[in-house]
């Protein structure tokens, strides 16, 4: 009795569950527990007498076996193909919301990817600024020096030695002053 009870209270807690399989478990207990109950009533014989369904099928014509048994194969065929139509379409709609993660996840890489290339791009332009003040501040320096230089010869009256040189690098040409021993002629 306690075995019974145990299976009943399985097949209540199937039925109430959302998982497509447990409730396909149930109710397939639940159709062949009434198979079985039907199977075991009395039937009324022509001879007159009882007997139990189930010895009436038994010595019924083969075809008569073939009938009770495909209605009740059909049943649970049909059973099984709905249980496989609601599992479908619960993996269907896990596999929805796994898309609408992934499309999440992909706008939030897009926008890292973007705030990574403005940086990037930021970045080279502040490499570009510190290179070019670093050559202005070269180009300052070679002035001053020139300029000092040019300002001690101005006071020696040696103007003699200053030569004007053009030189061509990177395709930039660059124009400058400078001194030059030049032996006495």
């Amino acid at each position: 009795m306690k075995r019974l009870k145990l299976q009943w209270q399985s097949i209540r807690s199937g039925i109430a569950s959302e998982h497509p399989l447990e409730v396909g478990k149930a109710l397939t207990k639940v159709f062949l527990t009434i198979v079985v109950f039907l199977a075991l009533l009395p039937q009324h014989t022509e001879a007159g007498g009882w007997n139990l369904r189930l010895f009436a099928l038994l010595v019924s014509p083969a075809n008569e076996i073939g009938d009770t048994f495909a209605g009740i194969a059909g049943v649970l065929a049909f059973l099984w193909i709905i249980i496989t139509v609601w599992l479908q379409s619960q993996e269907l709609a896990a596999q929805r919301e796994e898309l609408r993660l992934t499309r999440l996840e992909m706008g939030e890489q897009r926008k890292a990817t973007q705030d990574m290339a403005r940086a990037m791009s930021a970045q080279a332009e502040a490499s570009e600024t510190v290179q070019k003040q670093r050559s202005q501040n070269a180009a300052k320096d070679l002035l001053d020096q020139l300029l000092e230089n040019f300002v001690i010869h101005c006071h020696e009256g040696s103007f003699e030695t200053w030569r004007y040189h053009r030189v061509s690098e990177d395709k930039k040409n660059r124009h400058y002053w400078s001194q030059k021993c030049v032996a006495p002629r």
